[in-house]
């Protein structure tokens, strides 16, 4: 039955067009998410844009017959430190709370092993790259007072955008930079023009951010 599926998933469309588009979508609304909805209060909205990406993933995959998994150093090296970090369970003196922490690390390198694949399987870098600068955006939007994101400030002297930390903030707001500079040199994303808007006004809120 699987194969029967499978023969005409692959006769009716162009796998290499709509698979790209798909989980590159996906993947977009994913790392959108992942900042937009970074807040403790709404994180679930994100999990649901991670589950989706899980479940697009693992069918195409399935009804491909294509099963390889794709790794690399950060990916096998942060598995291994999870796997590390689950030893000291035996020795905490709040086994539950150790627990909830190794939890959210296996979600975290299943994560990574998930988008990794998505990027060498799929191509989609652009995709990648374009949903963490269009939630930088939105971001700078709410900051600047032109829309509401409907976030819960904890500071009100420093720029927290939809994190809920200005730490955190910061770090987005730097790692966007370069990883902007780097697609650029790479060719995988276009906005040479963009970038003199872009820069600035995360210099800006990098200061708001007081990190």
């Amino acid at each position: 039955m699987l194969s029967s599926i499978s023969i005409v998933y692959k006769q009716i469309i162009n796998l290499h067009v709509v698979r790209k588009t798909v989980i590159g979508i996906a993947l977009f609304v994913y790392i959108n998410f992942l900042i937009i909805y970074s807040n403790p209060h709404n994180t679930f909205i994100a999990n649901v844009a991670n589950y989706l990406l899980f479940a697009l993933f693992a069918i195409d995959t399935l009804l491909d017959k294509e099963i390889k998994i794709y790794h690399n150093w950060f990916t096998d090296g942060f598995l291994i430190f999870v796997l590390f970090a689950g030893l000291s369970i035996s020795w905490s003196i709040s086994p539950l709370y150790s627990y909830d922490v190794f939890y959210s690390l296996i979600q975290m390198a299943v994560n990574n092993y998930l988008i990794y694949n998505c990027l060498k399987k799929y191509n989609v870098q652009s995709y990648f790259v374009y949903g963490i600068i269009f939630a930088l955006i939105l971001n700078y939007l709410y900051g600047f007072g032109f829309i509401n994101l409907n976030v819960q400030s904890n500071e009100n002297w420093r720029f927290e955008g939809t994190a809920g930390n200005s730490n955190e903030m910061g770090l987005y707001i730097v790692f966007s930079v370069m990883l902007y500079l780097i697609s650029l040199k790479r060719k995988i994303i276009k906005g040479k023009l963009f970038l003199l808007l872009f820069l600035p006004v995360s210099c800006y809120f990098a200061l708001l951010t007081g990190s």
